[in-house]
């Protein structure tokens, strides 16, 4: 088949047909079937510069449905020998045969102004026979599936159509599947699947599609990532990360050598050259059989250890990954690494060859393992900056600072005598060390030896102008020149790792994604906190610290595909699986070029007034009117100038029959009328058609419903009217939540009380949707009230409504009598819909068999156990986190302040007055948040209701994090000010929505909480005070899970960053956590306290704390302030609890440095059995499941305290490795 251009004229026919008889006459081939000749044109006209492609669609679509299609009616001019050459035009569609050749169709088609097209397309190589699938030991493993089109919304039905298409009998296999949209250029809008199987892919697809609906984006869980646009190029620059020694595993990453022929061969060529200069192999002792055997693994771990094995090994692996990634599409902009990680990044980089690396880590390993002889040292990690680890050292002999990792991190090496000094003089001060499993004090004076040993081996050393940017760890900045290279490489195992430097420089150069190569996400923290306040930070793991058969690596890339980098997933599937299979196109965002007729206004006048005959439009004259006379004769600008002139007018005349139609009353099509009405009849009936009127009628109320919605959609969402369109998706494109949500229908059933909004039935619900469900359900009545009416057009008053007929007044109420009785949902609490929907789930709960987990009676005080129905547990179910609670003092206090006050103050402070211990718990809370003043409240949930319910009103906006307390949002609701969230601890979103919104409200405050208590993370305080102070707005902090838990001495975020405390407007908190006691405190300037104190509905109404829990908070704070080593403990024991979990593969999140640890299970019901399977072992740790938090994210939630022991962390964990691992609790039945 042959599509041509099909000029339609003599001279361009006869030059196609006359090229195509000559190349079927004078260069025949072995094919001597009919070539069919078509042109669009024929069908579509000319479509300028679109009809190089238009034709090029065509032909796909033929040669792809096998299929030759009719040309409308053509007759060839006898001259053109069209049949002689065996050309034909088909006169209707018929099956395309198949023969000894491939089908083909030759694309000949000019673009005028735009693209020519001149291709021979080859119909797909036929599928082999199937064979069986061959069964591989270690299987195909975990695969990326890429799916994307132009928008979310397009999105959203692609996903719909290759579900229908996959979701059939037989299934394609996952490997097709992966290898067929991996050929396609990714659109806008993406999703990223990982699956093992085309079920586990489907389900997870449908599962995605639900998320994504519900306006999930980013990391849906379950191995799927979603974004509605990538990122900019210059915000996704890639950083690859090589970590040090410590970061080796036995096996690690052996999945991906048994799986990629790539890494497998590096690895192989990389372990040859170890082999031969240093006698050992390395993929033996990587992946040999002593690496499978459990038995020897302590003496393998420690051979790997050793530093002239450790030295190739790691350089060998990484080097491999980084081909591995490449292999995969992913390939550096900058590379950096952390101590002998450098050397790995500098062959990525492309100043060494990968051989040459590994021959000089085994020259390297040597020489520090011969610089180990004799009195080891070690290392010390000190949670402290850099000018504090200075000044505690000061004094103590042989310690060392030998790596800056991150700004309140630094490491330390020395003798073990004076690595034992140094971690006293940190205990004395409060602050927390780790010691480090290492052979020695590296990046000290005294491995001098070993850079002496070096400098020969450097001196030979091949080295290149790197082709990237390469970021050394000796100096922070970036090297070109080979001979600085070997220079500062000289004294790289005596000179401290500059890493904090590195990756700022880093970012400096452009990096917005920090990838770890190797060795989990031991980098990215630190990555994290030396760039705390740059919103535009990405972090990504590419492996996990133990194999996992591959699941890390996939998901590494498909999250680095969401967010834009160029991953090819076809180099995952293996070469005997990779084929092509029919696969639904993706959905590009077209937009609509027809003209069409504007839509018929709203006619205010009744319908029997017509109005006056519009006036002929006006002719607009343009340049083509009066064409110039220096223009000189040019007959294609002269053909264009027709066509353009001949489009101007048509549009001029569909414009104005548009206002001509309008303007008519309806054609009068129906029966003839009948007799006319009684005159009392006529007086209530417009002149024009029942359906005309109904029409107007009901056009009218749609409009004052979808004026009334748009109204409590702004006052709600923030945005102003002028933003809103009634296509608007409430959820994904104005971002409500269910609070908001409810809020909004709780006010329009207030307007339309007849209406009841169904959530089941509703799909993404709209402005317009919601406006026309009203519309529809309330037909016939009307509003409760309007809060406004649409202004009156052309100056004229509305039409009366008509008069009500008169009634007699003596004459018994007939509605009155025959009124309905109201639902028992309205009458009784029990029957309230809310109610019964709570009484059916915790009758599902029950039907279960699972014990409730909730509201058990625990028989004394809460520390490190917990006793239950007589039963010890080891307890992670308490507030306690550091102690206090049930320490002897604090409880002798209560005493005191019971036998000197009583057990209450017995009404508010304002009338019965202030006990002194009130005015000393204020004043040392005052001291220890740095405010100069503080109030205490009875309740902590009540504290921030009150506060932010009486400081903030309507026309004022409140706006908090996405992930913000209860408390936080009933005070908002309270208020009545508008309620707003923003993406969790995101401070560019911030910054985006006050930048959109902030100049429409008098007062804005931004609330947030130090630690979140469902994810255990910590609030970005830096960025946040510099958008509030940007934006003019207030910053109110609750520090109910941050004070006592995080700074060095416990004083909470504030502390923890180091920020000026009167940056900050508010600062609350609870009492009941870490301060041992039940209340809450609001603490700031002295003027805002002492106008709470006499304003804040929360205190003057509200009896004062009771003596007992006030001296129970103040002992607790004089407790914190002389026994800093409490959270010191508590810190070590926390990060112990989330190194050992993360070593385990338990997904905890984003948890750090706090005492709350999730334990992420994906999964309500398994999240209880496995709740009560740790009960039953004697741990005590709380389920949080839906809906509390969505259900792909229901969680045990751990709270570690200071008083456990590290043999009870290592139990816990230990327990929650080994349930999660089993049947009963891996899956739901």
């Amino acid at each position: 088949m042959s599509p041509a251009h099909g000029t339609g004229t003599t001279v361009g026919d006869r030059a196609e047909v006359e090229a195509l008889r000559r190349l079927r006459t004078e260069y025949p081939d072995d094919d001597p079937s009919l070539c069919y000749l078509a042109a669009g044109k024929a069908l579509i006209g000319h479509s300028l510069s679109a009809a190089g492609i238009a034709g090029l669609i065509k032909t796909a679509l033929v040669v792809h449905h096998d299929t030759i299609v009719p040309q409308p009616e053509t007759t060839p001019h006898a001259d053109l020998g069209v049949c002689a050459a065996g050309l034909r035009f088909a006169d209707t569609a018929r099956p395309w045969p198949s023969g000894s050749a491939p089908r083909r169709a030759a694309v000949s088609s000019f673009g005028f102004g735009g693209t020519n097209v001149h291709v021979v397309l080859e119909e797909r190589p036929a599928a082999p026979a199937p064979a069986g699938i061959p069964v591989r030991p270690q299987g195909a493993g975990p695969q990326l599936v890429l799916l994307s089109a132009g928008n979310p919304q397009l999105l959203d039905r692609y996903m719909g159509d290759v579900l229908d298409t996959v979701d059939v009998a037989p299934r394609p296999p996952l490997a097709a599947l992966a290898h067929t949209l991996g050929a396609r250029v990714p659109l806008t809008t993406r999703l990223a699947i990982v699956a093992t199987g085309t079920d586990e892919f489907i389900q997870r697809l449908r599962r995605a599609r639900r998320q994504l609906a519900d306006g999930a984006r980013g990391d849906l869980g379950d191995g799927a990532f979603a974004a509605d646009t990538p990122l900019p190029a210059a915000q996704r620059r890639i950083t690859f990360l090589f970590p040090g020694q410590g970061s080796q595993r036995p096996g690690m990453m052996r999945d991906l050598y048994e799986r990629s022929t790539g890494f497998r061969a590096t690895v192989d060529a990389l372990g040859a050259v170890a082999r031969r200069e240093a006698g050992f192999d390395l993929t033996d002792l990587l992946y040999g059989e002593a690496a499978t055997t459990r038995g020897d693994a302590e003496e393998l771990r420690e051979r790997l250890a050793a530093t002239d094995v450790c030295q190739p090994l790691l350089g060998t692996v990484q080097l491999a990954a980084t081909r591995l990634l490449a292999d995969c599409g992913v390939t550096a902009d900058l590379t950096l690494g952390h101590s002998l990680g450098e050397f790995a990044a500098a062959a990525a980089a492309g100043a060494l060859t990968a051989e040459d690396t590994v021959r000089l880590l085994v020259h390297r390993g040597a020489a520090l393992r011969q610089a180990e002889t004799g009195l080891r040292g070690g290392m010390l990690a000190v949670q402290s900056d850099k000018e504090t680890c200075r000044r505690l050292s000061n004094g103590i002999d042989d310690v060392w600072l030998a790596c800056f990792n991150q700004p309140r991190q630094v490491v330390v090496s020395g003798t073990p005598r004076g690595l034992a000094a140094m971690r006293q003089a940190c205990a004395e001060a409060g602050i927390v060390t780790v010691a480090l499993e290492v052979s020695n004090a590296f990046h000290s004076p005294r491995l001098a030896s070993a850079d002496e040993a070096m400098r020969a081996d450097l001196a030979d050393l091949p080295v290149r102008s790197p082709v990237l940017p390469f970021v050394s760890s000796v100096n922070a900045a970036v090297c070109t020149d080979p001979e600085r290279l070997r220079r500062l490489w000289a004294r790289h195992a005596s000179t401290p790792v500059h890493f904090d430097g590195a990756v700022r420089t880093a970012y400096d150069e452009g990096a917005r994604v920090f990838l770890q190569v190797t060795g989990g996400n031991s980098l990215l923290t630190s990555v994290r906190r030396n760039l705390a306040g740059h919103d535009d930070v990405h972090v990504v793991a590419a492996a996990g610290v133990a194999p996992d058969d591959g699941h890390g690596f996939v998901r590494a890339l498909a999250r680095l595909a969401v967010l834009g980098a160029p991953v090819d997933p076809r180099a995952l599937v293996p070469e005997e699986d990779r084929r092509l299979i029919d696969l639904p196109v993706a959905r590009l965002d077209a937009q609509s070029y027809w003209v069409r007729a504007g839509r018929p206004a709203k006619q205010d006048a009744p319908a029997a007034d017509l109005p006056p005959q519009p006036q002929p439009v006006p002719h607009q004259e343009t340049p083509m009117d009066h064409p110039t006379n220096e223009r000189t004769a040019d007959p294609v600008n002269d053909a264009m100038s027709e066509l353009l002139q001949l489009v101007q007018q048509q549009v001029s005349l569909l414009t104005h029959l548009g206002r001509a139609l309008t303007a008519q009353p309806a054609a009068d099509v129906g029966p003839p009328a009948p007799p006319a009405p009684a005159p009392a009849a006529e007086a209530l009936s417009p002149t024009g058609g029942i359906d005309e009127v109904t029409d107007q009628v009901t056009d009218g109320v749609t409009d004052e419903v979808t004026d009334t919605v748009l109204a409590r959609v702004a006052r709600i969402s923030a945005f102003p009217v002028s933003h809103l369109r009634d296509d608007q998706l409430l959820i994904d494109d104005l971002g409500f939540d269910s609070l908001m949500l409810t809020d909004l229908f709780t006010s329009l059933t207030r307007q339309w009380p007849r209406w009841t909004f169904d959530e089941r039935a509703a799909d993404r619900p709209t402005v317009g949707s919601i406006a026309a469900m009203i519309a529809s359900d309330c037909a016939g009545t009307a509003p409760a009230a309007f809060p406004g009416q649409r202004a009156v057009h052309g100056g004229e008053a509305p039409p009366a409504p008509p008069a009500d007929p008169p009634t007699d007044r003596s004459a018994p109420d007939a509605s009155a009598t025959a009124t309905a009785p109201l639902p028992e949902e309205h009458t009784r609490i029990d029957r309230f819909p809310e109610v019964t929907a709570h009484d059916e789930r915790i009758a599902a709960f029950a039907r279960t068999g699972l014990p409730n987990p909730y509201f058990l009676v625990h028989e004394g005080g809460m520390t490190d156990k917990t006793v239950i129905d007589g039963r010890e547990l080891l307890s992670f179910s308490s507030y306690n986190y550091l102690g206090m609670a049930t320490h002897p003092r604090v409880s002798e206090a209560a005493k005191e302040a019971i036998e000197r006050c009583g057990t209450s103050v017995s009404a508010s402070r304002l009338l019965s007055g202030s006990r002194p211990l009130h005015l000393e718990l204020e004043t040392e809370l005052a001291a220890l948040l740095g405010c100069e003043d503080a109030i205490t409240l009875t309740n902590g949930h009540a504290t921030n209701v009150s506060v932010i319910g009486h400081l903030v009103g309507a026309g004022d906006l409140v706006i908090h994090d996405s992930l913000a307390h209860d408390s936080i949002l009933q005070g908002c609701k309270l208020s009545g000010a508008t309620r707003r969230p923003f993406p969790h601890n995101d401070a560019a979103a911030l910054d985006a929505v006050l930048g959109q919104v902030r100049h429409q409200y008098r007062r804005v405050l931004v609330v947030i909480e130090g630690v979140y208590s469902m994810d255990g993370g910590i609030a970005d305080l830096p960025a946040l005070v510099e958008v509030k102070r940007r934006h003019g707005a207030l910053l109110m902090i609750d520090e109910a899970h941050s004070i006592g838990t995080i700074g060095a001495t416990g004083r909470g975020i504030g502390e923890h960053f180091g920020v000026d405390r009167a940056a900050v407007d508010l600062w609350s908190g609870t009492l009941s956590k870490a301060l041992a006691s039940c209340g809450g405190y609001v603490a700031g300037t002295r003027s805002v306290v002492q106008y709470l104190r006499y304003t804040v509905p929360g205190f003057v109404y509200s009896a004062g704390m009771t003596p007992a829990d006030t001296a129970a908070s103040l002992a607790a704070l004089r407790l914190l302030r002389a026994e800093p080593q409490r959270v010191a403990r508590l810190s070590e024991n926390a990060a112990l609890f989330v190194r050992l979990a993360r070593d385990a593969d338990i997904d905890i999140g984003d948890s750090h440095d706090t005492p709350i640890v999730p334990c992420i299970v994906g999964d309500s019901l398994r999240t209880l059995r496995l709740a009560e399977a740790l009960f039953q072992q004697g741990i005590s740790v709380n389920p949080i499941l839906y809906p509390a938090v969505p259900e792909e994210l229901a969680r045990l939630r751990f709270f570690v305290t200071c008083d456990h022991t590290p043999d009870q962390i290592r139990q816990a964990v230990t327990a929650l490795e080994h349930e999660l691992r089993q049947p009963a609790t891996a899956a739901v039945a």
